[in-house]
Order: C-alpha cells, then sequence, then structure tokens
C-alpha cells in the first residue's frame, strides 16, 4: 500500500507542478477547472496502468506468460525469458533462513500505522466540518429562495455556500453588497463548486503527508473563486469596479470552515489581479497540448514496466457448442513455417480463421521427428501426452512449411476435468500441447498443495519449469500457502536461493515475495542495497530504509552517490520522501552548494523543494541582495518567485524615491497590478511620498488620478488620502456631490456628502 500511497504523491506533484507553471494564470478557468478535476482522477488511477515492456523506462517484469510458451530448450521448446538456474535449493543445501511469508517488517508496520492514523485525523476533521454545517442549518433561521436555502447566521463570519446552502449574517451588508453576496454564492451553488472543494478534501485526507496536495488544495479553491468572479463582472447588471469594492467590504479574517466557498481573505489580492488581468487568448491554448505527454511520461517512468501475454480477450473469444471460450484465439489448425537451426526445429504457427490472425513461435528437439518430408510433401508428427500434431508439407535444406492441425487426447481432456481444472477446450489442449503439460506434472502440482488451479496458471507454471523442487525450496523458506500467481512472478523473475541469500546478507531477512519480486524487477540487490545504508547513515540497521523505500529510490534512480552528494551538504537524514520528491526535481548536491554559497546554510528540504519547483536559483536571490534586500526568507522568495517579482520590478520604485518597500508592500503591489507609472500619476495632482499602504488602498479601490482631479475640478483642491479613499468606497463621485448641489446640498466640506450618502444607504 505505501508504494501506491507515494507513486500516488509523485504524480499529484507533477500534476500540480504542471498547472502551475502552464495554466495557472490562463484566463480559461472552466477548461482549468475541468483540469484540476481529472488530475484528481489520474492521480488515484494512473498506478494501475500496465507498460508495455518496450515503452517502459525501467526494467521488465512478467504480468501473463504467453499460453504457448514451454520449457526451456533442453525439454524441447524456447523459453520466453532468460533466467538464472536455481543453485542450492534442495532443502538440505539450503543455506537461506528460513522466513515467515505474513511477517512484516516492524518499521514498514509503524510507518502503516502512522499514515492510517494520518487518514483518521483528517478524515474526521471533515465530518466534523460536515456535522457542523447541519448543526447550522438546523439552529439557524432560514429563508428559501427557489433552490437555495439561505441561512441567517450571526457574528463576525464571511459567507460561504455548501451544496445549495448559502450562510450569511444579513444585518452585516447594505442591500446592495447583500445582493451582490448572493448572486456570487449562488453561482458556487448552481456549478456545484462543493463537489470540488469536497473531492480536494478527500485528496488531503489521503495525501496529508504530501506538500503538493495542500498546495493542490489552495489552487483548486483559487480557480473556482476565479470562475465565479468572472461570471459576476460579466453580468450586465455588476459594475466591475464596485463589486470589487465590495469584496474588500465583504473578506473578514473569521473564515468559515475549509470544506465550503467562502469570501477568503487571503486571495483577495489575486482574485482582483486577475479580474483586471487580459483575457487569454486561444493562441495560448497550446499549453494545454502537453497534459497528455505529461501523463504518458508518468506512466511509463513509474508504472511497473510488463511483458504483456497472449491472454483470452472478449475481442477474440469465440463460442463452442459447448459454450466454452477458446484459449486467447489460439487456433487448433493453420501454416507452419520452419527453420532447422542446430539440434532444434524453431516452427512459426500461424492462422487466420475465421478473420482472426493468430502466430506463435517454438522450438522442438530435431530428434522428436525421426523423419522429415524433403523432397515432396508428406505427413509427419509430434505426439504428447495433451494430443497430436499432424504436420504435412516439405523441408528443403534447412527450410520448411505446409499445414497443420492438433488432435486433442480425449482421456487427457477427461483426466484434466476429473482434476477440477475447468472447463477444457480443444484449444485449450492445444495450449497444454505447447507448454509441454502432463499427467505427471498436474498430480505433482496437486500433491504440493494447489488443489483449485487454474489452466492459465498452470500453462504458465509449466512453460517457466515451475517443479517440484523449485515449490519444495519456497515451503523450506517459509512461504507455505505460496499462491501461483507468486510462484510464477518468482520463477520469471529468476529469483533462487543465491539471490535471496544475497539480499539477506545485506540485512533484509523478513522481505515478503511480493517485495523479492519488485527488487529483483527493479534490478535491487545487495551491492545496491549495502551502498544505499552506507551513503544514507552509519547507524547499521537502525539505518535500513524499508523494502518499499528501496523500491522507490531504485525506481527514481536514487543512488549511493547521489545520496552521498546530498549528505557532503549537511542532508544526510532526509525523509525518504524528501529524498524521493529532491531526486525527481533533480536537486543534487551542487543545486544546494550554489544557495549555502550566499549565506542560505540552512534552508529545509521544504524550502529546496519549493526553490527547485519555481525556479528559484542563487543569482535570483543575489539579484535582489544587489538593490539592498539581503537575507529574504525562503518564504518570501517563495512568494516573489511565484508573483514573478524580480529586481528590475523594484528597481522601478526605487528610481521615484521608494527605496524602503518591505517585500511585502513589493508581494502587495505586484498582485494588484501597482506600478510606478500609476504612483507618479498621484504625484502629478500633488500627493507625493505617498506610503505603501495607502497606494495599496487606492489600487484596490479603482483610483485613479483623474478621479482626484474631479474633485478638485469642483473646488474640493485639498482632499486628504483617507478622505478621498471614504469617498470612493462610499460611492461618491463629483456628478453625485454636483447633483446634490442642483438640489440644493451645497457644502464645501466633504465629510458632509459623505454623512449624508450614509444617510441615504441607512434608509435604504
Amino acid at each position: 500500500m505505501i508504494p501506491y500511497i507515494v507513486h500516488v504523491s509523485i504524480i499529484i506533484a507533477a500534476c500540480f507542478l504542471f498547472y502551475k507553471f502552464l495554466l495557472q494564470k490562463e484566463t480559461f478557468f472552466r477548461l482549468n477547472r475541468w483540469i484540476l478535476l481529472t488530475f484528481i482522477a489520474v492521480s488515484f488511477s494512473l498506478p494501475f496502468v500496465s507498460v508495455p515492456a518496450k515503452w517502459s523506462l525501467r526494467n521488465t517484469i512478467v504480468k501473463a506468460i504467453p499460453p504457448a510458451v514451454s520449457q526451456k530448450e533442453k525439454t524441447g521448446v524456447r523459453t520466453i525469458e532468460p533466467k538464472t538456474p536455481l543453485q542450492n535449493s534442495s532443502p538440505g543445501n539450503s543455506s537461506v533462513t528460513p522466513v515467515k511469508q505474513e511477517e512484516p517488517i516492524a518499521w514498514t508496520q509503524w510507518l502503516y500505522y502512522l499514515y492510517i492514523s494520518g487518514v483518521v485525523i483528517f478524515g474526521a476533521n471533515l465530518l466534523f466540518q460536515v456535522l457542523m454545517l447541519l448543526i447550522q442549518c438546523y439552529r439557524s433561521p432560514v429563508v428559501k429562495d427557489g433552490a437555495f436555502r439561505i441561512i441567517e447566521m450571526s457574528g463576525n463570519k464571511a459567507p460561504c455556500s455548501f451544496g445549495n446552502f448559502i450562510f450569511i449574517n444579513p444585518s452585516k451588508y447594505d442591500w446592495e453588497t447583500y445582493n451582490q453576496i448572493l448572486q456570487h454564492e449562488k453561482i458556487h451553488c448552481r456549478q456545484k463548486h462543493t463537489i470540488d472543494i469536497f473531492l480536494a478534501e478527500v485528496v488531503l485526507i489521503l495525501q496529508w503527508f504530501n506538500p503538493f496536495a495542500w498546495f493542490y488544495r489552495k489552487q483548486v479553491e483559487t480557480n473556482l473563486e476565479f470562475l465565479t468572479d468572472d461570471s459576476m463582472i460579466h453580468d450586465t447588471t455588476i459594475e466591475k469596479s464596485g463589486y470589487q469594492l465590495n469584496l474588500l467590504k465583504v473578506a473578514v479574517p473569521h473564515l468559515p470552515l475549509g470544506i465550503t466557498t467562502n469570501y477568503n481573505q487571503s486571495l483577495l489580492k489575486k482574485r482582483i489581479a486577475m479580474m483586471n488581468e487580459k483575457k487569454s487568448s486561444l493562441h495560448t491554448a497550446w499549453k494545454y497540448f502537453f497534459l497528455l505527454p505529461l501523463l504518458i511520461f508518468i506512466v511509463c517512468a513509474l508504472n511497473q514496466p510488463v511483458v504483456f501475454a497472449q491472454k483470452p480477450s472478449a475481442s477474440n473469444a469465440k463460442t463452442n457448442g459447448d459454450d466454452e471460450k477458446e484459449y486467447g484465439g489460439i487456433e487448433t489448425e493453420g501454416t507452419w513455417f520452419a527453420k532447422i537451426k542446430s539440434d532444434y526445429i524453431h516452427f512459426d504457427f500461424k492462422s487466420d480463421k475465421d478473420g482472426h490472425n493468430w502466430s506463435n513461435s517454438n522450438s522442438f528437439p530435431k530428434s522428436d521427428f525421426p523423419s522429415l518430408p524433403t523432397q515432396q510433401k508428406g505427413d509427419f508428427k509430434l505426439t504428447r501426452d495433451a494430443g497430436t500434431i499432424n504436420f504435412n508439407g516439405k523441408f528443403d535444406g534447412d527450410l520448411g512449411y505446409g499445414h497443420y492441425k492438433f488432435i486433442p487426447d480425449e482421456s487427457f481432456k477427461a483426466f484434466v476435468k476429473q482434476q477440477g481444472i475447468g472447463s477444457v477446450n480443444d484449444n485449450d489442449m492445444f495450449a497444454f500441447f505447447m507448454v509441454k503439460l502432463s499427467k505427471d506434472y498436474i498430480n505433482m502440482v496437486q500433491r504440493n498443495g494447489f488443489k483449485d488451479i487454474s489452466k492459465d496458471d498452470l500453462i504458465a507454471m509449466s512453460a517457466l519449469d515451475v517443479d517440484e523442487r523449485y515449490i519444495r525450496f519456497w515451503k523450506t523458506l517459509g512461504y507455505d500457502h505460496m499462491s501461483p500467481d507468486k510462484l510464477i512472478s518468482s520463477k520469471a523473475m529468476g529469483i533462487d536461493s543465491a539471490y535471496i541469500g544475497d539480499i539477506e546478507k545485506a540485512g533484509y531477512k523478513n522481505v515478503s515475495i511480493d517485495n523479492l519480486t519488485a527488487f529483483k524487477a527493479q534490478g535491487i540487490d545487495g551491492d545496491y542495497i549495502r551502498k544505499i545504508k552506507k551513503a544514507k547513515a552509519d547507524k547499521g540497521d537502525a539505518g535500513m530504509p524499508s523494502p518499499d523505500d528501496l523500491i522507490s529510490f531504485k525506481a527514481m534512480n536514487i543512488s549511493d552517490e547521489y545520496v552521498q552528494s546530498l549528505k557532503e551538504v549537511g542532508y544526510g537524514d532526509l525523509p525518504n520522501n524528501d529524498l524521493v520528491a529532491m531526486k525527481s526535481l533533480g536537486i543534487d548536491g551542487a543545486f544546494i552548494k550554489g544557495f549555502q554559497a550566499i549565506g542560505y546554510k540552512n534552508l529545509s528540504s521544504n524550502a529546496i523543494i519549493s526553490f527547485k519547483s519555481l525556479g528559484i536559483t542563487p543569482e535570483f536571490i543575489k539579484g535582489f541582495e544587489a538593490i539592498g534586500y539581503k537575507n529574504i526568507d525562503d518564504d518570501k522568495i517563495t512568494s516573489l518567485k511565484s508573483l514573478g517579482i524580480d529586481a528590475a520590478y523594484i528597481k522601478g520604485f526605487q528610481a521615484i524615491g521608494y527605496k524602503d518597500l518591505s517585500t511585502d508592500a513589493i508581494v502587495s503591489f505586484k498582485s494588484l497590478g501597482v506600478t510606478p507609472e500609476f504612483i507618479k500619476g498621484f504625484e502629478a495632482v500633488g500627493y507625493k511620498s505617498l506610503d505603501e499602504d495607502k497606494i495599496t488602498s487606492m489600487k484596490s479601490l479603482g483610483i485613479k488620478p483623474d478621479f482626484i482631479k474631479g474633485f478638485k475640478n469642483i473646488g474640493f483642491k485639498d482632499l486628504s488620502l483617507d478622505e478621498i479613499v471614504s469617498v470612493k468606497s462610499m460611492g461618491i463621485t463629483p456628478e453625485y456631490i454636483t447633483s446634490m448641489r442642483k438640489k440644493g446640498f451645497d457644502s464645501k466640506d466633504i465629510n458632509k456628502y459623505i454623512e449624508l450618502k450614509s444617510s441615504f444607504h441607512d434608509v435604504q
């Protein structure tokens, strides 16, 4: 289970980084929503996809055995996989310490318990949130509005929605703001955004340890708000600047439950910036086409490679008179082509019966055929327990061709049926023939405890020469109830006493058969284990990675040299998950040294991963140091890079006198789209040396120099910045004052107009 969870976490990280760097800034919000939901589905399903060996970037394992493959050439048929011969495998000679198959390693068990504990805790938190919402729905007043249920709350909490329920305190807002809030939340409800949030929460429960899952949850919420804001500002009844102003009024720090869609204050600056962003053109849609290659690369790089066999399938299975399905399309008659090589004859059997193309290759000892027709066509045959192949044709030198027909042995078919192996047709019998399945072999298999074995497993075991000695070898090691699948996998991978002994000497004496098979498939041997242990920690057995960790290490090509390179720069005790993440991003000792050289000697592994993910380099940081920003903490560096802030951006403000801006102010400026030109515009109308908070407030409210000029033109030449912010917040414009003057209300005090406007709001 742990390898699967790690596999999923890597896919989530890759999907998040793809979205972060290519899609996050695009204004195709609806498409981005479906991309984010698709990522959730593929992250948990891709690990189950089998990869054809020729496409895989990893070593190959056998998933299924072709039905027509038989034993080694010495028994008459060519094998499909090179195998290491069994050495010292008899019970009397075995030097391998017996172990129990089901006995887990304590380390891994505790890791599993820790993971499950996290799942339980975060799952309980989600249930608690749902319960709290239900309690609020039951206890609070409810107003029915069509399909929506408006729950009237009390206290200073931001409005939010869940399903078709909208939670709001109506006494906090004026009528216009209240209506916009309801319209905003109804969009969330109609578009069923709760589903996205709920799925993202489930991902967090299952991937609570994965920082990228938390980042992903944030992206899901952010995109939903962008999508809703986009719908709002395209409504002809909504004024964009007024809507943005209402957002500022509504956003409060007392956030509702995380499972709801809500007015999240931390997203406010991004939302306002995105509303003012230029719409993406179709010319940028090419980025989305990189998604499929990314997923294919992930599957080929991480998933288990397999050799696929000629198994039965719905497309080529045919039904005979006894309602039996043919075995994988294997045909009992057709054409043969042959070539004599030394003491063997290599046959290619082909058939296109009923439009179904089938072919199979096998080698037989030349001694099985006492005489072969050479001058003219003739008949010859080969008989085994399962039946007889009748050949007709001729050989010309070492090459031959002709027709064949397989005749099953009815007594053998009856014997197989008596053993309870299941329904067997002529095509199955031909498969038995090809793998040289005999009565003695079936008796041996059942004698060793495999009473209910399937015909598919029998074919695979016989093809791989899983004999009694090999079965007993595993029993001496404590694997008394080993399944046929595990026997087949271990034999196909060439796992023998020598290999197990090598793994045990490296310190792993209780490795399960599944992990042994994965070890062999990944090319993990004792030498690799010893090198990793030595590089990772000099603590003896206490520093041993778990078998699952080793499999992850090997899958990511983590070598002892790589671990040592990190150890040399002070990162010798990294958690295994961080080690895998750093390798997947290409982080090595040289990358870390670059930051240490400029004073960042104690970066956390999470900070290093973030730096690499965002493309942060020592040169990027030195650019800030050159203009006076030294010792910036890693969180601030990450924020600066995420927003595309570089030294050139800050220099623009320094050139107009803002030499001591804090990094927080710079981040706010960039989020809101504040530029030096924006500030110089206010200087031109008499407002110089503005502090950063005032600049942020005016940009958030959409205040421009022309707005101030309008007031100057009607006599208000010395308005303070606080007064300007107030009149904008109240919706007071020069036109409004002019209209009031025409109605007889004429004052030189701007505060009188603010009071007048407030009074009208109170009346409404």
